[in-house]
């Protein structure tokens, strides 16, 4: 896990990146949100209640949140990728 002081520093080389790039504010938010919804859904193996419940919001909101960053609502064979996997079992270790 990182401290909070490493993820300020993370989230401030994103930020002179994006400014560095001429990204818009729209653009950067957009693939963030794209990148942790993501990833967030393989985590919890594409179930979206869970993925709602550790976002803080509801799986209907979850789901217009899919809609609008054209994610798919599930792997072509329902199973966790095998880079998630790794990342969970480096968590429990």
């Amino acid at each position: 896990m990182l401290t909070k002081v490493e993820v300020d520093y993370h989230i401030e080389v994103l930020v002179d990146h994006a400014i560095a790039t001429n990204l818009t504010m729209k653009e950067l938010t957009a693939q963030v949100s794209r990148r942790y919804v993501e990833t967030l859904l393989d985590f919890e193996g594409r179930n979206q209640v869970h993925a709602a419940r550790k976002m803080g919001v509801h799986r209907n909101t979850l789901g217009r949140m899919l809609k609008v960053l054209h994610i798919k609502s599930r792997n072509p064979r329902g199973k966790r990728s095998q880079i998630v996997r790794a990342k969970q079992e480096q968590l429990s270790a």
